[in-house]
């Protein structure tokens, strides 16, 4: 395994850990945690963000492009995460089968639209 790999996993893996923690603390409404997870969390995203970065590094990429296609993919990769989360919340903490199920599966359409939106759609 290369160095760069095993960095960009062990990064990666802390990262999902103190997301999926912070997730946790927020969502259980028996700790009283929540303003304590949302924080956790948001750390969880910066240090996704840090593991991106090195991992560039390491292998010599160059920095990613900022233009219109990028941060608009950006968009509704948030957006879709966002909404398909909040379903998972209304179905899991506030008992709200129909609705939640039906955002659900809107933010998975929209993260299902990320792959012909960053690859393109080809002929054949």
């Amino acid at each position: 395994m290369k160095k760069s790999s095993f960095v960009t996993l062990v990064l990666g893996i802390f990262s999902a850990l103190v997301l999926g923690s912070g997730m946790s603390m927020a969502l259980l409404p028996d700790s009283g945690l929540y303003n304590q997870g949302i924080i956790v969390g948001c750390l969880g995203i910066i240090f996704s963000l840090i593991t991106v970065m090195v991992h560039r590094k390491l292998t010599n990429k160059p920095k990613i492009n900022l233009s219109l296609k990028t941060i608009g993919i950006a968009l509704v990769a948030i957006i879709g995460v966002i909404v398909f989360g909040g379903g998972l919340s209304l179905t899991m903490v506030f008992n709200q089968l129909v609705v939640g199920t039906i955002l659900a599966i809107i933010g998975i359409m929209a993260l299902l639209g990320l792959i012909p939106l960053s690859k393109g759609l080809k002929q054949g």
